[in-house]
C-alpha cells in the first residue's frame, strides 16, 4: 500500500556579530567615527524531503556466482521544502544627526517543490568492488513554488525608516528531468511571474 515515509532533511543554523563605524559630516566638520552600530545575526537554512505518496523502496538482489547484482526501484510524489530563516537585530548611533535607535530585521524563504519522480539504481558487486550499471532518474513533473516574506524596523543606515516589510510568491517553476548516470535533459518553463505585497 502507498505510504507517507518519514521525511529526512538537514539544517544549519548560523549565529553571526558583528559591529562597525564611518565617518560623517556634521555641518562642515567632518567627525571621524561618528557612526556605529553594532549587531547580531541568526540564520538557519537547509533541506526537508519526504515521500508524501507512493510505495516502499522495491529492491531484488541476484546472485551469479563470481558476482552479484542489486536492483533498487523507488516511485512516487516526492515533495522538497527549502527553508532559510534569518534574523538581525542592533544598535545604530550617529553623533552627526545625532539620532540613535533600535533596529531589527527577520527574513523567511521556503521554496516547496512536488515532484512525480521514478528513480531506477542497478550495481554490480564483484571481487574487484562495485560498479554502477544503471542510475536513472525521471521527472515527467516538477513544480517550483518559492515563498518570502520579510519584516523590520529601522536599518543600520536610518533611524528614520520605521516599520517595514514584504510579502509574496517568487516566479513559479515547471521542470522535468530525464536522466541517465548523471546525464541527460532538464526542461524548465516559468508559468507564473509571482506578486509582492509591500507595507
Amino acid at each position: 500500500m502507498p505510504s507517507l515515509t518519514k521525511p529526512v532533511g538537514h539544517l544549519i543554523a548560523r549565529l553571526r556579530i558583528a559591529s562597525g563605524t564611518r565617518d560623517c559630516c556634521s555641518g562642515d566638520d567632518l567627525v571621524s567615527g561618528g557612526e556605529r552600530f553594532t549587531e547580531g545575526g541568526y540564520k538557519i537554512s537547509g533541506f526537508v524531503k519526504g515521500t508524501i505518496w507512493g510505495p516502499p523502496p522495491i529492491k531484488q538482489t541476484f546472485d551469479f556466482g563470481f558476482a552479484s547484482g542489486d536492483l533498487t526501484f523507488i516511485a512516487g510524489i516526492i515533495l522538497d521544502v527549502v527553508p532559510s530563516v534569518s534574523a538581525t537585530a542592533g544598535k545604530r548611533n550617529d553623533t552627526c544627526t545625532p539620532e540613535s535607535c533600535f533596529y531589527g530585521n527577520a527574513t523567511i524563504a521556503l521554496s516547496f517543490e512536488p515532484q512525480a519522480t521514478v528513480k531506477v539504481l542497478a550495481i554490480l558487486n564483484t571481487f574487484g568492488g562495485s560498479y554502477t550499471l544503471a542510475d536513472i532518474v525521471v521527472t515527467p513533473a516538477k513544480i517550483i513554488i518559492p515563498i518570502q516574506g520579510q519584516l523590520g524596523w529601522n536599518t543600520k543606515e536610518s533611524c528614520g525608516a520605521g516599520f517595514n516589510g514584504n510579502a509574496g510568491i517568487g516566479t513559479v517553476q515547471f521542470q522535468a528531468v530525464f536522466k541517465i548516470a548523471g546525464y541527460g535533459v532538464n526542461f524548465t518553463r516559468d508559468i507564473w511571474g509571482g506578486a509582492t505585497l509591500s507595507f
